[in-house]
């Protein structure tokens, strides 16, 4: 992967992008307005890997698109058949890597007991985040759970809520977590932006943001029908996604880019200027890996904007 990717990517900050595979082997194609890649990624200790963390588990396509807005750079999800069993796998994966014990003492500071369980209880087949780019809020970052019941959902929640805090906004009833680092305690760095966020509950989602300003921006953008699930270009997109998966990874020009540079400094922010006028040229891209038993299946499709092509292939 490049340095950029790796640099950037949320998935790289918990070290576990790096223990997707020892060795793979790809395949390559090119159409017209893509650039597919695909292929195995081989571990020769799997059981280490973080991937493993999807063992025994179904995978299946994200089905979040209603509340992912136009305004996105980029989303990152996980999909998995059962939440539970994602959390005993990932204590797993922690004690393989000698890290559980350090796990449990961080959750053993919060003041209410199982917050792993009942952060399962609700969570049904996904989790993820995605990060926004307004004109009113500026930047910003949201995570998110998919659950299967909104009233169970409603009911849990507020067991780790902060009862001074609610405020309604339009047809939502906003809360805010009163644990410190809630989700980054339970589920890892990847939820590393989250200490204690505000949240929305919708009929399949809880929604988390730090940024109240932002978080509301979300709202409007889901009342007014401006998210994935109303863009055409999406849907097309996704038709060209050739598998479901556990992990993946989708970026979206021209949010991407901006996003990706304010994380870049130094000389990692001057390489990136020169491969910006390439990257730019990519409308949508995906990175997704489904795991079976010690093989990990990598898919990574690059689609051009139209009128793109050409130009890119003149430099």
């Amino acid at each position: 992967l490049p340095d950029w990717f790796k640099t950037w990517l949320p998935l790289a900050n918990t070290s576990n992008i790096d223990r997707f595979g020892t060795w793979a082997v790809l395949d390559f194609e090119a159409t017209s307005d893509e650039l597919i890649f695909t292929g195995i990624l081989q571990d020769d200790a799997s059981e280490k890997a973080f991937t493993s963390v999807f063992k025994n588990i179904s995978p299946h396509n994200p089905e979040s698109a209603e509340i992912i807005s136009k305004n996105s750079g980029l989303w990152l999800s996980y999909q998995f058949e059962n939440a539970p069993q994602f959390y005993r796998n990932y204590r797993s994966f922690l004690e393989r890597n000698g890290t559980l014990n350090k796990h449990d003492d961080l959750l053993a500071k919060f003041n209410i007991q199982d917050v792993p369980g009942i952060l399962s209880s609700i969570t049904d087949n996904e989790m993820g985040l995605f990060y926004t780019e307004e004109e009113a809020a500026g930047q910003a970052a949201f995570a998110y759970l998919r659950h299967g019941d909104q009233e169970r959902a409603e009911q849990k929640i507020l067991e780790l809520a902060d009862s001074s805090f609610i405020e309604g906004y339009r047809s939502y009833i906003i809360r805010k977590i009163a644990l410190e680092n809630m989700l980054p305690r339970v589920y890892g760095r990847l939820f590393s932006d989250f200490h204690k966020p505000y949240f929305i509950i919708t009929n399949r989602h809880i929604i988390f943001g730090e940024n109240l300003t932002a978080l509301k921006a979300i709202i409007n953008d889901m009342l007014s029908d401006k998210t994935l699930a109303y863009s055409d270009a999406y849907k097309d997109f996704s038709k060209s996604i050739p598998a479901e998966s556990h992990i993946r990874a989708l970026i979206l020009n021209p949010k991407f880019l901006p996003l990706l540079r304010s994380k870049m400094e130094g000389t990692r922010a001057e390489g990136f200027i020169l491969e910006a006028d390439n990257l730019s040229a990519i409308g949508f891209g995906v990175l997704q890996v489904r795991t079976d038993g010690n093989v990990n299946y990598l898919n990574i499709l690059l689609q051009y904007q139209e009128g793109a092509v050409q130009e890119v292939s003149r430099q």
